[in-house]
Order: C-alpha cells, then structure tokens, then sequence
C-alpha cells in the first residue's frame, strides 16, 4: 500500500525530525524519546492503578 501523495504535515513532521536528529547528538535523541516514553507509560501505569483501586 502506497500514498499516491503523503500529507503536508507528516513531510513536515519528517523534515524537523530530520533537522533535530542533525542538530542534537542520537544520544540525547534517544534520551528526548526515552522520556517520551516513559511519561506515556506513567500515564498507563497510573490508569491501570486507578481502575484497580
């Protein structure tokens, strides 16, 4: 499956991704995502916790 035409805000997307990954060195890269991760996860955690209660 292919667009014929990928929407103006993924390029976008991609194209400041691009620009950040240049800017920043990968680790602090991985660390920016690292904690993305983690607060999403918290956020499950604590949903999880509250249904339990």
């Amino acid at each position: 499956m292919r667009y014929r035409r990928p929407p103006q805000i993924l390029v976008t997307c991609i194209l400041e991704l691009r620009n950040i990954r240049t800017k920043l060195q990968v680790p602090e890269l991985y660390q920016i995502m690292g904690l993305i991760m983690l607060k999403i996860n918290m956020k499950k955690v604590k949903h999880k916790l509250h249904c339990f209660c």
